[in-house]
């Protein structure tokens, strides 16, 4: 079975630095805890379920959940491109690409 690459958008590393405003412990072990999920994905890239609110997208998009947060990201290939981390927290109409 092939490895995949994680690729990290700038989006989805703003997102990532956006999440050390909620304060320095929770955030530094919050952003762990995101990386090591999305990690999961260099051997199962399709453990995620499809993004319902992007199904109208030309690609496909799924998502993981690490606490309060998605790990929104698509399959190109070998390679897994995280494109945004979204607070679900949030109101879902906030999500964007």
């Amino acid at each position: 079975m092939s490895k995949y690459k994680i690729i990290w958008s700038d989006k989805s590393f703003y997102d990532l630095e956006d999440t050390y405003g909620i304060s320095a412990k929770e955030s530094v072990e919050t952003v762990e805890s995101i990386i090591n999920r999305a990690d999961q994905l260099i051997e199962f890239p399709k453990s995620g379920a499809r993004e319902p609110r992007l199904y109208d997208k030309l690609k496909e998009y799924r998502y993981l959940v690490e606490g309060n947060h998605k790990i929104i990201y698509r399959i190109e290939g070998l390679k897994v491109l995280i494109v945004r981390i979204f607070d679900t927290r949030q109101s879902p109409d906030k999500m964007r690409l």
